[in-house]
């Protein structure tokens, strides 16, 4: 990754989930109010690694991988396009490999890092693990998780609801 303008930017992981859409738009806001430029970086990791562990890249056929890849890219454009970008330079990048790590390797040059939680249970981040918290390990610049209760006010509410029933 070079800098930007001359300038490091604002790194923010792209899933084109809710909490990476959050995590986009806060983000933008940011480097609107201090004059930086975005990266908003998707990472694609091939479905066979995904599906069965890792696999080398050579398992995949190459048209495969360049199939998901530039799906990865028209994800990512369609996710930006739809931000509010006022004031603010948003680059994009594609890369392949683990999210947590490739953000992280991606932070060296940044000014922050920002990322989604998607507030997954105890028993699905053990299983899938969770990328804000490996960025927070392992990033070399400030790391901003958009919490949850940001990007789903209802979903957080309803929790909340909840948690006050089972304790009348």
């Amino acid at each position: 990754m070079t800098e930007m303008s001359g300038r490091r930017p604002i790194l923010v992981g792209v899933d084109g989930s809710a909490a990476s859409v959050a995590a986009l738009n806060w983000a933008i806001a940011e480097a609107a109010r201090r004059d930086l430029p975005v990266l908003a970086v998707m990472v694609h990791m091939p479905q066979g690694q995904v599906m069965i562990g890792a696999v080398p890249y050579g398992v995949l056929t190459a048209s495969g991988t360049v199939v998901e890849h530039a799906d990865c890219v028209r994800r990512l454009a369609e996710t930006v396009a739809e931000a509010d970008a006022a004031g603010a330079t948003v680059e994009q990048m594609v890369v392949s490999g683990g999210p947590g790590e490739e953000l992280a390797k991606l932070s060296e040059n940044a000014v922050m890092l920002v990322v989604g939680s998607h507030g997954h249970t105890r028993l699905a981040e053990l299983v899938l693990g969770s990328v804000s918290a490996q960025c927070v390990r392992h990033a070399t610049c400030p790391v901003v998780v958009i919490p949850r209760q940001v990007w789903d006010p209802v979903e957080e509410e309803v929790r909340h609801a909840g948690a006050d029933e089972a304790r009348h």
